[in-house]
C-alpha cells in the first residue's frame, strides 16, 4: 500500500505537495482567525496568495505585486465612479485595465523584473483577486478599514507562506498523514472559546483591573 502511494506521489510530486499543503494553510488561516484575531479576507484570498508565492517569484515580489494591485485598484475604483458603470461590468473594466497595466510595466520595464521567475497563474491570481479588493472598498465605512483588511490578509499570507517553506516538500510527500494532525489542529483552532491575542492587548487594562480585584 505504501509503495502504491509513493508510486503515485512520483508522477506528479507538485500536485499532491500543493493538496497536501491545503490542510497546513487552513490550519494557520484559523488560528490566524479564531486565536489570533486577524480580520482578513476570508479564507480563499490568503490561501490564493500563498499558493501564487509557492507558484511564482515568492514572498517579497508577490507581496509587492499586491500592494501594486491594491493601489492600481483603489485609484480606478475612484477614477471609474464618474461613468455610471454598473457594478459587475464596472469591475471587469478595472480588472481589464490592471492587466493592462502589468502588460505595458512588463514591456517597458522588463530588464528591472526577473520575468523568467514570475509565474503566469501567480499573475492571474493577483489580477483576480483584485476584485476582493474592490468590494471590499465598496462595502468598507472608509479607506482605513479596507486597507487594514488588505493589510491583514497580506501579513497572514506571509506568515503561511513562512511556515510552509520550513515543510520540505520530500517531509510531506513521505509523511502524508501529518494531514490529519493538522486537521485535528483546525477543529481545536475552531473551538476556541478565550480572548483571542488582539483582545487581550486591546483590553489589558480591563484584564489587569479584574486580577487585581
Amino acid at each position: 500500500m505504501e509503495s502504491f502511494i509513493q508510486t503515485a506521489f512520483v508522477s506528479n510530486p507538485t500536485l499532491f505537495y500543493y493538496l497536501l499543503l491545503i490542510p497546513v494553510i487552513s490550519s494557520i488561516i484559523a488560528m490566524g482567525r479564531n486565536v489570533v484575531g486577524v480580520k482578513s479576507y476570508g479564507f480563499q484570498t490568503p490561501m490564493l496568495i500563498v499558493f501564487a508565492f509557492l507558484n511564482g517569484s515568492g514572498g517579497i515580489e508577490g507581496s509587492l505585486f499586491l500592494i501594486f494591485v491594491y493601489l492600481i485598484s483603489f485609484f480606478l475604483k475612484t477614477y471609474t465612479k464618474s461613468f455610471n458603470l454598473h457594478y459587475l461590468p464596472r469591475i471587469a473594466v478595472i480588472v481589464s485595465l490592471i492587466s493592462v497595466i502589468f502588460l505595458i510595466y512588463f514591456m517597458f520595464f522588463f530588464k528591472l523584473v526577473n520575468i523568467s521567475s514570475i509565474s503566469p497563474i501567480e499573475m492571474v491570481i493577483y489580477i483576480s483577486i483584485s476584485e476582493i479588493f474592490i468590494t471590499s472598498m465598496f462595502k468598507s465605512t472608509g479607506n482605513k478599514v479596507a486597507f487594514l483588511m488588505f493589510f491583514n490578509t497580506l501579513i497572514l499570507s506571509i506568515l503561511a507562506y513562512i511556515v510552509v517553506l520550513f515543510i520540505p516538500q520530500w517531509f510531506l510527500l513521505r509523511y502524508p498523514e501529518i494531514d490529519i494532525l493538522f486537521i485535528f489542529i483546525t477543529i481545536a483552532f475552531s473551538r476556541w472559546k478565550h480572548l483571542r491575542f488582539n483582545e487581550m492587548i486591546r483590553f489589558r487594562s480591563v484584564i489587569n483591573d479584574m486580577d487585581k480585584e
